[in-house]
């Protein structure tokens, strides 16, 4: 089996500039600082089958699709690689390379602005090279000695599955120990309801509960599904809930009904793929930020699944304790001004209410705008182009594409 490991490292090149990742490394402070070299090296001494054909595909974007420190980033991640050794054959990619495939192929999906669109990378270059398994990690998880072997039997022993997701495990257990930030905004504790239900089954179960950084897929799913663009943050969320949308509806105008099966993801809870969370100690971003841009992202989420008739708000709740919390309320609109209200009650750390206001009126601006848009029927029309993508990549012979892309080497 051919399978794809993906990693991502986000990079800032300028101090204090503004960025959208949660805790990218310092360009300067990479040598001190990466937590890549202890992810290389788990997999360096993971279990390996004979029959798999292993190769990394490592991400080294720098913040706002920069290319003026391209070079030094891959130096950077290829001094890395050869420190750590014994690792299979490794693709190193940086804007510069995501440049250059969009330059040479006029597809649109070849961008790096923020975290679906370089997930979406993920999915678009693996395929390329005719991988059978994509395997996400992020750049501070460890991976247990047996991880490698088992996510390749998994798929073995079950042809039927599409998408395998399987838990992080941080300070000795996979559990969401985090308080929820606002009395009546269930964000961490509704998550780990979720978590409990399905750490409680022996076997895989069906989800919609799955983090990026520990997910794995087959390229038949990724030839015909990606990561909805511009989600600001929880992409990995929006990715499976996409999927299990065309696993209801289908593409009435392309059809593959005989396979939406693969578009389901199952959770995994054995010790063997769970991860080790290693992330590094950060700064917790400003609270409203980081409220509005969940927010963003839960109206999005809302709109695909009202704007579809396959999969409803009641199906949701059937499904998903976490999701259902943060947008399956039948009326959204006062459900999320009762969040802000207590915003303003319980956050005595937020004194500037000017700011409170104006973040409500941009969200609920929002809203208004995000309602009245058929973002189903969109992202559908974005998965046909996607699979056009595909398609025109794998026509291509590798030999006459690869020399247009500036600093290509393995």
């Amino acid at each position: 089996m051919k399978i794809a490991i993906v990693i991502n490292t986000y990079i800032v090149t300028t101090a204090g500039e503004k960025n959208p990742f949660d805790h990218p490394t310092p360009l300067w402070l990479f040598e001190k600082e990466n937590t890549l070299k202890a992810t290389l090296e788990s997999l360096r001494d993971a279990n390996k089958r004979v029959e798999d054909e292993l190769t990394l595909y490592l991400f080294g974007i720098a913040a706002n699709e920069k290319t003026d420190f391209d070079k030094a980033i891959e130096s950077k991640i290829r001094k890395l690689v050869l420190e750590v050794g014994e690792l299979p054959v490794t693709r190193v990619i940086t804007n510069r390379q995501v440049k250059d495939f969009k330059e040479a192929t006029d597809i649109e999906f070849f961008e790096s602005m923020g975290y679906p669109e370089i997930r979406n990378l993920g999915l678009l270059i693996p395929n390329l090279f005719g991988e059978d398994l994509i395997m996400q990690l992020d750049d501070d998880e460890l991976v247990r000695p047996n991880h490698l072997v088992r996510f390749a039997e998994i798929f073995e022993e079950h042809p039927e599955y599409g998408i395998v997701t399987a838990p992080y495990e941080k300070d000795g257990t996979a559990r969401i120990q985090g308080k929820d930030p606002l009395s009546n905004w269930r964000k961490y504790s509704a998550m780990d309801e979720d978590l409990e239900e399905l750490l409680g089954s022996k076997a895989c179960s069906k989800t919609l509960f799955g983090f990026g950084g520990n997910l794995c897929l087959r390229t038949s799913v990724a030839r015909e599904a990606h990561y909805p663009r511009r989600v600001p943050r929880g992409e990995d969320f929006s990715f499976l809930l996409a999927c299990r949308l065309l696993f209801a509806n289908g593409d009435p105008e392309t059809g593959f009904a005989s396979e939406q099966s693969k578009f389901l993801t199952w959770f995994c809870p054995e010790e063997a793929v769970t991860i080790l969370h290693r992330p590094p100690v950060e700064a917790k971003a400003a609270f409203l930020r980081y409220f509005e841009n969940n927010l963003n992202r839960f109206i999005l989420e809302r709109r695909m699944v009202t704007s579809q008739t396959g999969f409803t708000l009641q199906d949701l709740a059937e499904s998903s304790h976490y999701l259902t919390a943060m947008f399956g309320q039948k009326d959204f609109k006062s459900e999320l001004r009762l969040w802000i209200q207590a915003i303003r009650a319980e956050r005595r750390d937020i004194l500037d209410a000017v700011m409170v206001d104006q973040m409500e009126e941009r969200l609920l601006a929002a809203l208004e705008e995000v309602e009245a848009t058929p973002r189903w029927e969109n992202y559908l029309r974005e998965c046909r182009a996607f699979r056009e993508a595909q398609e025109q990549l794998v026509s291509w012979e590798l030999a006459s594409l690869l020399p247009k892309i500036r600093g290509w080497m393995e």
